[in-house]
């Protein structure tokens, strides 16, 4: 299946039309730990041990030091002014005025691209010479058929002077936080250096521009970048983009070797609403017969949001993970049945949506799985038939759906509270192990609560409507880690797939009795540190009087004395259990 396509509604990915250049989605696996820029000395001392591509001597990505933000109000000058001009324009590519020798030329018309149109600025005149900086505003492509959507961009630059600075203002942005505004440093591809993290961003603030509709602000990315001599074209993203393309490569790969056919299976669960596949895969051991009829079931989503690619990185991990030989692989397989849809959203994907794209109606698909329709929202009507039939043979005991977050540093997930709690806390143990096994997974960012807006999403949906005590959304920052020793690190392919790794481990470590040890320990230590009537998530390790003076303990002299008594205890045996942390 070629690359060269962009979506348009109504069609699949084989009917649409051929691209102007083929944007890199073959060289992702080369460029794990993308950053090539210095480091500061804060941060170099946390790197170490080898990269992780062999003979490629990379360093890992950092974040810059936090950055003010625009201020509050930003003017940009009217994009149909005399002093700007129209230089490239996704609809209509004829209208584009490219007489410059000197400008830049942008394409957008891949899979996974979304760049509308672009202005680029008169340039000043200092003693009636040009000057060796030129400005650029560029407008993203809204989510078709729905309230606009503009998070997510993916575009390629072409004819790029070395010579010249260039600031590039993405000027129609919905939401009024970001983590650009905090130390995130937008994503560039060349040639040379593949995927890193590159250019200054001078700030993220609200503009003066206004959605039609809505009337509400549009807000501005604004940063600087500068090529090298070699380097006259780049692309450019909000994240590593995942496209539906590269998921076809993968899992034919997949199907492609023998060996994984007694232990994975792929199948067709349905087409979109544009005619692509939507795959299931589903993975156990079929050798062991009688058996299978014992196994509970775990279900694992991703995708439904085309605009967050970090969530199919995890999801690559995931697969890969629990296809392999290690005895933890097998051991899963031999007491799990893993239905597994890696894509929940192709046309948003193909399309270069960041939030819906994938119905008739421009619906979110994770807010209509209390009632999704069979020709409107088909991959939401068919997973969750699936499950009804899954679970009228077996439990479903784990649904873990995959996200990306935009303003929120580290990993962590959202959970549910138990209808028919059996177990105090019982939805709170699996992220508390993954905090032990993962060093991007953070429990304090953790939530066990469902607000009224997300009361039809999937983890909601499904720990309501099919008793799943496990039901989550795994979530997966854009930017990267400020905790421990990967605070100031970019997030890469690698801590992605290392963290589907890391939740695949969690799910053992979870059900099988032989680490029953490390399950009890998470649960004591939820009994200890969060009082079962308190829903607010704090940091264990602070000590009790700080506890104390934000009214999270009990004042009672003789209760705390015995309780930090019992955590010393908890602690000791936590460190013998996890030495390694």
């Amino acid at each position: 299946m070629s690359h060269s396509s962009v979506f348009v509604r109504g069609q699949s990915l084989q009917q649409i039309y051929q691209q102007v250049k083929k944007p890199p989605n073959e060289n992702h696996d080369r460029v794990f730990d993308e950053m090539r820029f210095p480091i500061p000395e804060d941060v170099n001392r946390n790197l170490q041990g080898l990269p992780y591509c062999p003979n490629d001597n990379l360093q890992e990505s950092v974040i810059d030091e936090p950055l003010d933000p625009h201020s509050t109000q930003t003017s940009f000058e009217d994009a149909s002014s005399p002093s700007s001009f129209l230089v490239y324009d996704s609809s209509h590519p004829q209208r584009a005025d490219r007489q410059s020798r000197d400008g830049l030329i942008f394409n957008s018309r891949f899979e996974c691209g979304n760049l509308d149109r672009v202005y680029r600025r008169s340039p000043s005149l200092t003693e009636g010479v040009a000057t060796v900086h030129r400005v650029y505003d560029l407008w993203l492509r809204p989510d078709r058929s729905s309230s606009p959507h503009t998070q997510w961009f993916y575009f390629g630059v072409d004819n790029i002077d070395p010579f010249v600075d260039f600031t590039f203002n993405i000027v129609n942005l919905v939401k009024p936080s970001s983590l650009y505004a905090t130390g995130m440093r937008v994503l560039m591809y060349d040639e040379r250096q593949g995927w890193h993290r590159g250019g200054r961003v001078r700030g993220y603030g609200a503009n003066s521009f206004r959605d039609k509709k809505t009337s509400n602000p549009f807000y501005t990315l604004s940063f600087d970048f500068q090529a090298n001599e070699d380097q006259r074209w780049m692309y450019m993203a909000y994240s590593y983009p995942y496209s539906y393309t590269r998921l076809q490569q993968y899992l034919d790969s997949i199907s492609a070797e023998i060996g994984h056919m007694d232990h994975c299976r792929r199948d067709l669960l349905c087409r979109s609403f544009s005619g692509n596949n939507v795959d299931v895969l589903t993975i156990t051991d079929f050798t062991a017969g009688q058996d299978i009829s014992s196994r509970s079931c775990a279900v694992i989503t991703g995708r439904v949001h085309p605009g967050e690619p970090n969530s199919s990185w995890i999801m690559e991990g995931i697969i890969s993970f629990l296809i392999g030989s290690s005895p933890s692989a097998r051991r899963l397989r031999q007491m799990f049945i893993f239905t597994i849809i890696p894509m929940l959203n192709p046309d948003g994907v193909i399309d270069g949506s960041y939030r819906t794209g994938g119905s008739a109606t421009g619906s979110d698909l994770n807010r209509v799985w209390h009632n999704p329709s069979r020709r409107n929202h088909p991959t939401i009507f068919a997973t969750k038939m699936l499950m009804k039939r899954l679970s009228k043979e077996r439990p479903i005991h784990f649904f873990i759906d995959l996200h990306g977050h935009s303003r929120r540093h580290n990993m962590f997930m959202y959970g549910c509270p138990p209808t028919q709690p059996t177990v105090v806390h019982a939805e709170r143990i699996l992220p508390r192990m993954l905090w032990r096994l993962a060093d991007n997974f953070s429990f304090q960012d953790c939530r066990f609560e469902i607000q009224k807006c997300k009361k039809n999403t999937a983890r909601a949906v499904v720990s309501r409507e099919f008793a799943c005590i496990n039901s989550y959304t795994l979530e997966a920052s854009f930017a990267g880690s400020n905790q421990s020793h990967r605070s100031g690190l970019h997030y890469n392919q690698r801590d992605y797939r290392e963290m589907g790794e890391r939740l695949c481990e969690g799910l053992l470590r979870y059900s099988d009795d032989q680490y029953r040890d490390e399950y009890e320990c998470a649960h004591r230590e939820l009994l200890l540190y969060y009082p079962e009537t308190n829903e607010i998530v704090f940091d264990p390790h602070k000590s009790f009087c700080e506890k104390e003076k934000e009214g999270l303990v009990e004042t009672s002299k003789r209760i705390r004395m015995n309780r930090a008594k019992s955590i010393r205890k908890h602690n000791l045996k936590i460190d013998k259990i996890f030495p390694q942390r």
